[in-house]
């Protein structure tokens, strides 16, 4: 792997035609970047690292016809992997939010002060391919009453029962 960091955009990794063409140049005249393969490169393949430090900068590595392809079909399919889980985990929210309106459509409101509402802040490891979900306000009956903000009770209390709280973030109206 042949790794350049060009600097000349302002401080931060550059990809423009005169310092990616170099590096792109070096890389094809090496060897197939590929463990146990001596095959000459046909294809480069840009990508952009972060090193422990947060300092960003871009590496090319070359890969010959065969070994460029076994490279895509892997992507693809890691791709297709990310996508069926997250539709599989958005079908999850969507069923455990169903059964969440139609059991707190039965309980009977109990209003208490929106400083005993615990925000939770849903965070998650991975790849990063993810989106936050915000509980709409109307399902924890969170509204301004004479001035002061209160919430339902009962619906907090379904809220974590049913393990909601690693699906949804509950947003503070009060910050918007």
């Amino acid at each position: 792997m042949v790794e350049a960091m060009p600097n000349c955009d302002w401080g931060r990794p550059c990809d423009c035609s005169e310092c990616s063409g170099g590096r792109r140049q070096q890389a094809l005249q090496s060897t197939c970047s590929s463990f146990g393969c001596n095959q000459p490169p046909t294809e480069t393949v840009d990508t952009l690292g972060v090193d422990r430090k947060g300092i960003s900068s871009y590496g090319t590595r070359a890969y010959c016809s065969s070994c460029y392809k076994t490279l895509r079909e892997k992507e693809a399919a890691e791709e297709a992997r990310r996508r069926t889980a997250e539709e599989e985990e958005n079908k999850r929210r969507r069923e455990l939010h169903a059964v969440f309106t139609e059991r707190a459509g039965k309980l009977a409101p109990s209003l208490a002060p929106i400083k005993e509402l615990r925000f939770n802040r849903v965070v998650r490891e991975g790849y990063g391919h993810f989106t936050i979900h915000h509980l709409p306000s109307c399902d924890l009956l969170i509204q301004k009453v004479r001035g002061r903000w209160m919430f339902c009770k009962n619906r907090e209390r379904l809220f974590y029962e049913l393990k909601l709280d690693g699906l949804y973030d509950i947003a503070d109206p009060r910050r918007r």
